[in-house]
């Protein structure tokens, strides 16, 4: 399955979803967002919101579920729970950084550097004028 398709799917499978949540929140999101996923939807999704489950319940795929989680975060909460959730984001991000378990390890950065050291070449610097005027002066003086 190719990426666009697997989007196309997620985007039907939101769209549908959004039809359930309720009007006000609906509200939130501008209908530009609404728009581009409807235009670029798969048409053959068979994906149905049953409202008899909890959305834990629902089949739907993971790209939906990061769309929508988008959604929630950029336009339906409010802005202190923006900022917790982004406190977390930053706390979580921390402490994957900087796990103990990983602080050792070696990773690709170092690798790429190596190499890049291997092919780094030597560049003749020539004097400027600046420094021959200079070295003209110090030598003046050392006499």
């Amino acid at each position: 399955m190719k990426n666009s398709e697997n989007y196309e799917e997620a985007y039907a499978e939101v769209v549908e979803v959004l039809n359930y949540i309720p009007l006000n929140e609906y509200k939130k999101i501008p209908k530009q967002y609404i728009t581009f996923m409807e235009e670029n939807s798969s048409e053959t999704c068979s994906f149905v919101y049953n409202i008899a489950l909890p959305f834990e319940k629902q089949n739907i795929s993971d790209t939906a579920k990061n769309i929508l989680g988008m959604i929630f975060r950029l336009f339906i909460i409010k802005q202190a729970k923006k900022e917790e959730l982004n406190a977390k984001d930053k706390k979580l991000e921390k402490q994957i950084k900087y796990n103990p378990d990983n602080l050792f390890k070696r990773n690709n950065i170092n690798k790429d550097f190596k190499n890049t050291k291997e092919n780094v070449a030597l560049i003749e610097v020539k004097d400027s004028i600046f420094m021959k005027i200079w070295e003209k002066i110090k030598g003046v003086f050392k006499k």
